[in-house]
């Protein structure tokens, strides 16, 4: 009982105890009675209410697309998340001269990602992620971090191990690409290394500016160069966004300075399904320093998507400096009526919500997308012959709901001089 029921009694009883007298009647002493019943019931009306609504130090537990833990206050949220990825890939035809060139080409079946994660926020500015990657022989660190976010000047500051900020569709998670596996030039891509990280929007949400310097880590997230640092940066503006927010245009470019300690470097780039063996590769060849530099587009009207990259890798050494390139343009269109959704903190596209889910209680669709991408990649240059390839791939997408998809890729890959594959590839995908 607390102190405002306390004095309640204590009155009521006090007044109870008053004898009518002609110092205090009997209808003062009915008043006060009264006056004193309509206390209890505001007293009672308060408790109740004080019982019923949470503490600010209360956990609640919500489903946001993925399980959320956050306090009243929200002043901690704490998100357990994941995502499972089955690819199978079936060989359709393939050229003899390309079947002797290379090795490997099979159908086979392989879980392409399994990740579990804890991120959260801790006292609205402080961030964090851990991520692990379970499949194949060995657990990877992705991605693994501490950032503060609002800073003076500099956005967003990250400190750990992530993606470097380099192109669109590298920005794009692989929980919300297009098509079962990233374009060709992601060849010359870095992606999850360690470092130091500030990420900022500029001009009213509308750009983009995120810059490091990094560590090349290996898996486990342990340094597989001595002295080497990596400095990597991306830029993105929306020139046109209309007033509903929906349609856009995005315009980009991002550059990589990266040295290699052990005066070597490789590419090499598989036909865009992670089942295949490598068609292109360069081999380890001498180079002491290299550029990456792109440039990057995107539009959305209405269902339509349109995306475009080019990246140029130019390394330096001593005995021969080389140049290799290459390029992709791809469409979507959804079916169902949905519109690609873009993030402006990432410049970037993200998750897409259906219009209706499949198999829902009113009996919906889901969402069903069509794309097609070109995608070239060239990785010769002087001595260096690591081969050249063009890929066609077009793609059906069935979202069944915010979390579960279905991806069917077919491509044709053709290898300069040796010959060309057809392989389609699924992928199941579940991610919360």
């Amino acid at each position: 009982m607390n102190r405002g029921s306390l004095t309640a009694l204590f009155a009521t009883a006090l007044v109870l105890s008053f004898p009518a007298s002609p110092l205090y009647g009997e209808q003062e002493a009915d008043s006060l009675r009264a006056e004193i019943d309509a206390l209890n019931q505001r007293l009672a009306a308060i408790e109740q209410q004080q019982r019923s609504a949470p503490a600010e130090s209360e956990l609640q537990i919500l489903w946001d697309k993925g399980l959320l833990f956050r306090s009243q206050d929200k002043t901690l949220q704490v998100r357990l998340g994941g995502r499972v990825q089955q690819d199978w890939a079936q060989v359709v035809q393939v050229d003899d001269a390309l079947d002797e060139a290379i090795d490997g080409i099979d159908s086979g079946v392989e879980f392409r990602r399994v990740r579990l994660d804890v991120s959260g926020t801790v006292y609205e500015r402080m961030y964090f992620i851990a991520q692990l990657d379970f499949a194949g022989d060995k657990t990877a660190m992705t991605e693994m971090y501490v950032a503060v976010k609002d800073l003076p000047g500099l956005g967003q500051l990250l400190i750990g191990h992530t993606q470097e900020p380099i192109g669109m569709d590298s920005r794009t998670s692989n929980k919300y690409i297009q098509f079962v596996e990233r374009p060709s030039l992601s060849a010359f891509w870095p992606f999850y290394n360690a470092g130091v990280m500030m990420q900022r929007n500029l001009f009213d949400k509308r750009s983009t500016l995120t810059a490091g310097v990094f560590r090349e880590t290996d898996a486990q997230g342990k340094a597989t160069s001595n002295d080497a640092y990596q400095f990597t940066g991306r830029f993105t503006v929306l020139p046109y966004v209309s007033d509903q927010g929906g349609d856009l245009v995005h315009l980009g470019i991002a550059a990589s300075r990266r040295t290699y300690d052990d005066g070597t470097v490789r590419f090499r780039m598989r036909p865009e399904s992670h089942l295949m063996p490598y068609y292109v590769d360069t081999e380890a060849f001498d180079a002491e320093n290299a550029t990456i530099y792109g440039i990057e587009a995107a539009a959305v009207f209405g269902s339509l998507s349109f995306q475009a990259e080019y990246d140029a890798t130019a390394t330096e050494d001593p005995a021969a400096d080389h140049d290799f390139s290459g390029w992709y343009g791809q469409v979507g269109y959804f079916l169902t009526g949905e519109q690609l959704p873009y993030s402006k903190s990432n410049g970037a596209f993200t998750r897409l919500i259906p219009i209706q889910n499949a198999f829902g209680k009113e009996g919906g669709i889901g969402a069903w997308e069509l794309a097609a991408r070109y995608s070239t990649i060239d990785l010769n240059d002087g001595e260096v012959a690591g081969g050249e390839m063009d890929i066609i791939t077009t793609a059906i997408n069935w979202y069944l709901n915010p979390n579960m998809r279905l991806m069917v890729d077919y491509s044709i890959a053709d290898l300069a001089e040796v010959g060309k594959s057809q392989v389609v590839t699924t992928r199941m995908q579940f991610d919360f």
